[in-house]
């Protein structure tokens, strides 16, 4: 059941303050990178009380480094995302490391291990390029099938704590989709289907 103060659907202005905040920037500094005086277009913004100016929306996009397509419409590519994460993990790198060698902040990076924002394609060429890996086999994945660029050495204890926790992660996301299936499957059952 929704909570009382959870939206029932992901709009604009929710998809919006999700890719600042994953920036770490207020709504007065978005404002300023806008080329806006003041911040009350991005409060309205946000609040699904005023559209979009068209004008502003790949200035917007690059500002937060997201897709144009995720900000717009919601779409996202979880597998892209999963990708990123585990590009990042098989190296190795922790998100706070990997945040300052990209430029963006710990947030964002968090941001996209969660899912909730899908990061714009000049963004994802820059992971690649960081981790020395080709951009096809970035988004193609799996990612431990396909060797970096750079060669990476002997993996450390880090690199495969973090193979483990991500597979860990993996195998718990698994067990959701099959209790979920489940839940399909018996309603179905009981309603003669």
């Amino acid at each position: 059941m929704q909570g009382k103060n959870e939206p029932l659907v992901d709009l604009f202005g929710d998809r919006l303050k999700r890719a600042r905040k994953a920036n770490n920037l207020t709504q007065e500094e978005l404002a300023k990178k806008l080329g806006f005086s003041r911040y009350g277009t991005i409060q309205r913004w946000e609040n699904n009380e005023r559209k979009l100016n068209i004008s502003k929306v790949d200035l917007l996009c690059s500002v937060l480094k997201v897709s144009l397509n995720w900000l717009l419409k919601g779409d996202i590519d979880n597998r892209l995302c999963k990708q990123i994460i585990a590009a990042m993990f098989d190296q190795g790198i922790k998100s706070g490391e990997f945040a300052k060698r990209l430029g963006v902040e710990r947030t964002f990076i968090e941001a996209i291990r969660d899912r909730s924002i899908m990061p714009s394609e000049e963004f994802i060429n820059n992971v690649a390029s960081e981790l020395g890996y080709n951009v096809l086999s970035l988004k193609d994945g799996p990612f431990s099938a396909v060797p970096p660029l750079k060669s990476t050495g002997k993996p450390s204890e880090d690199v495969l704590a973090a193979k483990v926790e991500r597979m860990e992660k993996e195998i718990y996301d698994l067990k959701i989709e099959n209790k979920v299936l489940k839940e399909i499957i018996g309603k179905g059952r009981s309603e003669g289907l």
